[in-house]
């Protein structure tokens, strides 16, 4: 499906209708990273966005309308992000902003709830965004 020279493509994923796959495009741990989309009925390859840090940890939600990913915009492994973008627009909203590690993205069924783990409290938890702007919210363990 892929044919490009000297990059590795990894984390593709499907989208829900199964007609596209979207994955990252560059080294996981080196620079120059782009997001891209195959249409699998045409073959025609795009791409979406280009990075000086890496993308991975790519997520589709179960609606299609949206992508998840993860992304070190600044280049510096130690402060990565999640982002969106949307199929409908094609525009891009930055969903996690700090000095953390933010990764592992993962739509819940309703398509709009994020979940992810952070390193925000200095041990790994998970957060969840819902579709309103609210803070995050950290999911706590259940106690006895």
């Amino acid at each position: 499906i892929t044919n490009t020279n000297d990059q590795d493509e990894h984390d593709a994923h499907f989208s829900p209708d199964a007609k596209k796959i979207v994955y990252a495009n560059g080294e996981v741990n080196g620079s120059d990273t782009s997001l891209e989309l195959i249409d699998l009925e045409d073959g025609s390859r795009t791409i979406l966005r280009t990075s000086i840090g890496k993308i991975y940890g790519i997520s589709w939600s179960p609606d299609g309308e949206k992508i998840a990913f993860v992304d070190a915009p600044d280049g510096r492994n130690d402060n990565v992000d999640i982002f969106t973008y949307s199929t409908g627009d094609q525009s891009f909203r930055q969903v996690t902003d700090g000095p953390s590690l933010d990764h592992m993205p993962m739509f819940c069924n309703d398509s709009k709830t994020l979940f992810f783990t952070s390193f925000k409290s200095g041990e790994e938890r998970i957060y969840r965004i819902d579709p309103d702007p609210r803070p995050f919210l950290k999911i706590e363990r259940a106690r006895n």
